[in-house]
């Protein structure tokens, strides 16, 4: 036994360790596609689509679709969301490019999807169109989970309350980083700052949906 662990800690790891077992029972059982690009005729230009979940290393792939079709003149975005990191690259090399972004009636762009849409020289949401925010998670983080397992295991944390401060420490780096990036990327791309209220106040559970006037006040769209 763990000195200071208690019998509700005990508890906790042994389902932070049988999720952690069923998420990978999951993934092997149906790994999550990767996005999907492709490339259609506009009128003027050709348009590169993006469309699934965004997923680490994606925006390495999105740099090669551009790299392969340097006459793409937008980009379509439809994807629920994903890696945080990727979606803020990939936005950053659709600004590069100085590329306009799309949101088309009857799709959705949300989550890490809102951080490469914000990349575009001009954005647009059609009618129809959604774009949803929310907190970032890092449940999906094997660094986060691995520094968590370490604050309970600690044989050097003797009290409980010392396994809680190392894991709110844990958890407040991890949160400073995922917002520090989000903040100067949305700087970056000329997005009001006040709509990080509307990404922080949403539980990553939950989504919270722009209206069309608050697409326009927090400079979404342009």
């Amino acid at each position: 036994m763990v000195p200071g662990l208690s019998g509700a800690l005990r508890v906790l790891l042994r389902l932070r360790l049988g999720l952690g077992l069923g998420l990978a029972v999951l993934v092997s059982a149906g790994p999550a596609a990767a996005v999907e690009f492709a490339v259609v005729a506009g009128p003027h230009y050709p348009i590169l689509t993006v469309s699934g979940r965004i997923l680490p290393e994606d925006d390495r792939r999105f740099q090669a679709a551009l790299a392969a079709n340097p006459g793409v003149g937008e980009v379509w975005l439809a994807s629920q969301g994903g890696s945080l990191g990727a979606g803020i690259a990939m936005g950053d090399l659709i600004r590069e490019k100085r590329l306009p972004t799309r949101v088309r009636a009857g799709t959705t762009c949300a989550s890490a999807c809102f951080f490469a849409f914000v990349g575009g020289f001009s954005r647009t949401v059609e009618p129809g169109g959604r774009i949803g925010l929310h907190n970032a998670s890092r449940s999906g983080s094997e660094r986060y989970r691995q520094l968590i397992t370490e604050a309970l295991l600690d044989p050097t944390l003797g009290s409980v309350d010392q396994r809680v401060e190392q894991i709110i420490m844990v958890t407040e780096r991890f949160a400073a980083s995922a917002a520090g990036a989000q903040a100067v990327h949305l700087v970056k791309m000329g997005v009001s700052l006040r709509v990080l209220d509307r990404i922080f106040g949403t539980f990553h559970d939950d989504i919270h949906w722009l209206t069309p006037a608050e697409l326009t006040s927090y400079n979404v769209v342009n």
